[in-house]
């Protein structure tokens, strides 16, 4: 009984020993860090180190790196770089809300923040301004094309997931319309219950990532006759008309089309890949 008691009395003792020592404990009220060096934020660039520093009191930057998952900068993408804070003996984080921080360099903003540990161990995740320059990749790089009824592309990019956006084109090749737009992790989408009249068809992909800004990333490039026919051969390659309201260099396209001429289309069960 008095080996309980004993116990329990101990126990007590050193809980209220950390409550003390908590309660002692400096708070950490604003995190000031400043960005001093981010390598070279231009498209095709790699993606290097990052090197952050602290001008507060009561903690100090143990750690700092890119969140981007890739090895090359893309055009217009947004660097993200967690930073790993250590609280000085005696002081412990409190605060997560953006108004408990004071970031600058390279257009530093608030992103997220998680305080472990007891306080004495933060993550603070920030922006930096989007990178610069146009890159090296091209509409090209994507290879675009009709593998039968199903489109394929290159993975340039590493994004969250693909948006391809299928039309079909007038009798006279100057202008198209939408016929449905999808979404793939992968770089193939099978459009046969789509391809429902004879025609020329084509597909634009778009890359989607919360970090860096997809609509600004394409060209609007495409080529009648660029891939295989089915039922007909291909019309005269020939430069195309863009989308309406798209140029043929203008931002905000996408990375390119490729067509595919179908006398009648699959969606009806008329004809089958090479029928």
């Amino acid at each position: 009984m008095k080996m309980k008691l004993l116990k329990a009395v101990i126990l007590c003792f050193l809980m209220s020993a950390f409550t003390v020592s908590a309660l002692a404990d400096t708070r950490i009220d604003t995190v000031s860090v400043t960005v001093t060096d981010a390598g070279t934020l231009e498209a095709g660039e790699s993606i290097g180190d990052v090197t952050v520093t602290s001008s507060g009191e009561g903690y100090y930057v143990e750690n700092a790196y890119f969140l981007n998952d890739h090895d090359i900068w893309q055009k217009n993408e947004r660097p993200r770089i967690r930073i790993e804070l250590y609280a000085d003996e005696g002081y412990r984080f409190s605060y997560t809300s953006e108004s408990h921080f004071s970031l600058s360099g390279f257009g530093a903003t608030y992103s997220d923040a998680n305080i472990m540990d007891d306080g004495s161990y933060m993550e603070l995740d920030i922006y930096l301004d989007r990178v610069t320059g146009e890159g090296t990749s091209s509409s090209e790089d994507y290879n675009l094309a009709w593998d039968d009824y199903t489109a394929t592309w290159n993975m340039v990019y590493s994004t969250d997931y693909y948006e391809i956006r299928l039309y079909r084109w007038n009798s006279s090749g100057t202008s198209t319309s939408i016929v449905t737009t999808k979404r793939s992790d992968d770089g193939e989408y099978d459009f046969t219950s789509y391809l429902t009249r004879s025609g020329n068809y084509s597909f634009r992909v778009r890359p989607v990532d919360a970090d860096f800004d997809t609509g600004q990333l394409y060209l609007a490039v495409a080529l009648i006759g660029q891939a295989s026919g089915h039922g007909a051969y291909a019309p005269e390659r020939q430069r195309a008309h863009a989308a309406p309201g798209v140029g043929y260099d203008a931002v905000g396209a996408e990375v390119g089309a490729a067509v595919l001429y179908l006398q009648p289309g699959p969606g009806v069960a008329l004809v089958g890949p090479g029928g």
